[in-house]
């Protein structure tokens, strides 16, 4: 799926900590880097955007393991993001993106801090850096949504052919502040391996502070992936909210050409149920090529069937660390 490696590892920091770089080690604690530079030349879809040249994904990630006798390991991270520092100069932007602290025990872990939601881990999406709409999140809904607190206790479980999460992000209250009871989100991501496929399912539940007479928004996903042909991989998924009713759906194609170079293609369509609101038609197709293990070179296309729009168009270079 979009990050789970179901064989190796599953969660997040996990994956993070394998690519990281160990600074300082002793018998019980390690403190590891990892990072990433970008520089893009970027045209987005828009008929009015020109091209535009940017610093993008300048992130910083630090993760402090800490082993106890109990075989329990005790971590925390932080994680910078500061291409959008370089692109504000009014001094309101906070480049500490995320922040947790957890445990782990064997196939066990769980995190507690402002991260993404369990429905994050949810998807097949193959684009690189695209700034295209998030067609899942305007069904699923999005962890950086408005009024949403930063108090996300997420628990994972991976096994080798099964992965299981849940989240919640548990609502703030303050006796001074009339309006900052905010909304609670409950997630859960569950995927399978079964086979050359792998088969996904996700359940959301939000806007759970039962003001002014809401309902809460339910909202569904599923997803298959197929690997059953050599350097192939297949995908696709639908999401689908039932309180707006709107529905997305999304497939991909990725086709390795050799160890270095790759390229993939996604179509997918957005399906509003409002009055007044269009289909939409998405679509996108990329190359990427490994100058190194850790150099990147890319470029996509991508465009919609929404009125006004162009062709846009991203070509990059990423550096890992």
């Amino acid at each position: 799926m979009k990050k789970l490696a179901l064989s190796v590892a599953v969660a997040a920091i996990a994956a993070t900590s394998v690519q990281a770089k160990t600074v300082y080690e002793d018998d019980q604690m390690s403190l590891k880097l990892t990072g990433e530079y970008a520089f893009e030349v970027v045209r987005d879809t828009d008929e009015d955007d020109s091209v535009n040249y940017k610093t993008d994904n300048m992130d910083l990630e630090i993760h402090a393991d800490y082993n106890l006798e109990n075989g329990i390991t005790v971590f925390g991270e932080m994680l910078f993001e500061f291409a959008g520092y370089t692109e504000k100069n009014d001094g309101s932007y906070d480049p500490l993106a995320d922040h947790w602290v957890g445990f782990k025990k064997g196939g066990l872990e769980v995190r507690y801090g402002e991260q993404d939601y369990a429905v994050d881990d949810f998807g097949i999406d193959e684009q690189k850096d695209a700034d295209r709409p998030e067609r899942k999140n305007d069904v699923l809904g999005e962890d950086d949504a408005d009024a949403k607190s930063a108090e996300v206790l997420v628990v994972e479980y991976s096994a080798d052919s099964y992965y299981l999460a849940a989240s919640v992000d548990l609502p703030e209250k303050s006796s001074n502040v009339d309006d900052l009871a905010d909304e609670t989100d409950f997630s859960f991501y569950g995927e399978v391996e079964l086979g050359d496929f792998t088969v996904g399912a996700v359940l959301g539940i939000q806007d759970q502070d039962g003001e002014d007479g809401d309902d809460a928004m339910t909202s569904y996903g599923a997803s298959v992936e197929y690997k059953g042909i050599d350097d192939l991989k297949l995908g696709a998924m639908i999401v689908y909210n039932s309180e707006s009713e709107d529905m997305a759906f999304d497939t991909s194609v990725e086709y390795d050409i050799s160890s270095k170079f790759d390229i993939a293609a996604g179509v997918g369509m957005y399906l509003p149920e409002a009055d007044g609101e269009d289909e939409i038609t998405y679509y996108y197709a990329n190359v990427d090529y490994d100058f190194h293990k850790d150099v990147d070179g890319y470029a996509e296309v991508y465009g919609n069937s929404d009125d006004d729009q162009q062709l846009g168009l991203v070509i990059g270079i990423s550096l890992d660390f």
